[in-house]
C-alpha cells in the first residue's frame, strides 16, 4: 500500500499534521516508536496553552490531542523509523517493515542531551534518566536529584514534588528558568543548589551518588535536564517530498503552540502539493496518486 503521507512522530506536531491532512481527505499513516504525546508527557503543567485557563497537565493535554486524532480515524503504527529513502514513492524503513508514501512529514521533535558526566552512561536506564515520565515507580519520599537549572529541570522538580518525592536541583551555573517557576520552587521549599557542578556519578549501597567539587549527594535516582537537540531520523539528502514540522527544526523556542502552528502550516503545504500533483496526473480521485514532491523545508 502507498499512503498519501506518512507522519513520523505522534507528538503535538505530528498529531496536528495528521488531523489537518485527514480533514483534507488524504490517506495518512502515523509512525510512533513510543507513547502518543511525545515529550508533552513530561510536562507537569502547560499554563500558556489557550482554551485551558489555569493550565493543564502535559499528560492530560496529550490525551485530548489523542482523542481528536481518534475522531479522524488516523492510523497509528508503533515502530521506530530507521531511515527514509527513495522517491516516488518514498520508503520509510522501520524494524516492522517498510512503509511507502508520496510525502513524509518528520515530526520527531527532540531528544535529550547528555550531561557529559563521568559515570553517566554506566548508570543510564537504571539510576540515570532523562524523562520524568519514564522514571520507575518509586516510593513516596524517595530522593531524586535533578541536574539542570532551566525551565525543564524546574518543571521536573515540581512534578516530582507533586508525586510525593523529594527533588533536589543542582545547577552548574545560575538559575535560568522563568520567574514563575522560581517562585513556585521557593514556595514549595524545594532545595536548589546553584553553581554546584556534578563531576561524577557512581553507586554506593544501592544509592546513586553525585560527586561535586566540594560535596557529594545521595539519591534514589538522577534526572538530567541538560537541554535538547533535534531527533531527526537518517534521510537520503536526495529524497524529495520530505517535510519537517515542529521542534525537529531545531529552533531555540520550543512550545506546544509553536510546534502545533508549524505543523498546521506544513500540513497545508503538503495538501497543496498533493492536490497540484493530482491535477497534473489528471486523476479525479486523490487515492492511488503517484507524485514527486519537494518543499523549501526539504531535508
Amino acid at each position: 500500500m502507498i499512503y498519501d503521507c506518512i507522519i513520523v512522530g505522534a507528538g503535538p506536531a505530528g498529531i496536528v499534521a495528521a488531523v489537518q491532512l485527514k480533514r483534507s481527505g488524504w490517506d495518512v499513516l502515523l509512525l510512533e516508536r513510543d507513547r502518543v504525546g511525545g515529550v508533552l508527557l513530561n510536562a507537569r503543567l502547560v499554563s500558556n496553552y489557550l482554551a485551558f485557563p489555569g493550565g493543564i497537565s502535559g499528560a492530560r493535554l496529550a490525551e485530548t490531542f489523542q482523542a481528536q486524532l481518534k475522531e479522524h480515524d488516523a492510523k497509528i503504527v508503533h515502530a521506530e523509523v530507521q531511515r527514509i529513502a527513495g522517491c516516488d514513492p518514498i520508503h520509510v524503513v522501520t524494524e516492522r517493515g517498510v512503509y511507502s508514501s508520496r510525502a513524509v512529514i518528520i515530526a520527531t521533535g527532540t531528544k535529550p542531551k547528555k550531561a557529559g558526566i563521568d559515570g553517566e552512561d554506566v548508570l543510564a536506564g537504571t539510576k540515570v534518566f532523562y524523562h520524568v515520565a519514564y522514571l520507575p515507580q518509586i516510593h513516596a519520599g524517595a530522593k531524586v536529584i535533578v541536574i539542570g537549572g532551566g525551565d525543564i529541570g524546574f518543571d521536573y522538580a515540581l512534578r516530582l514534588a507533586d508525586s510525593g518525592l523529594m527533588p533536589i536541583i543542582l545547577t552548574r551555573g545560575e538559575v535560568r528558568c522563568i520567574p514563575v517557576l522560581q517562585k513556585e520552587i521557593l514556595h514549595r521549599n524545594i532545595l536548589c543548589l546553584p553553581q554546584e557542578v556534578p563531576r561524577r556519578f557512581r553507586m554506593q549501597g544501592g544509592k546513586a551518588v553525585v560527586e561535586c567539587d566540594n560535596h557529594f549527594y545521595e539519591a534514589d535516582y538522577i534526572l538530567i535536564a541538560a537541554g535538547r537537540e533535534p531527533n531527526l531520523p537518517p534521510c537520503d539528502p536526495h529524497t524529495r517530498g520530505v517535510f519537517v514540522a515542529g521542534d525537529a527544526h531545531g529552533g531555540v523556542y520550543r512550545q506546544v503552540h509553536i510546534a502545533a502552528g508549524d505543523a498546521l502550516r506544513t500540513a497545508m503545504e503538503v495538501n497543496e502539493f498533493l492536490e497540484g500533483e493530482a491535477d497534473k496526473a489528471g486523476k479525479a480521485s486523490k487515492a492511488g496518486m503517484a507524485s514527486t514532491l519537494y518543499n523549501k523545508k526539504v531535508v
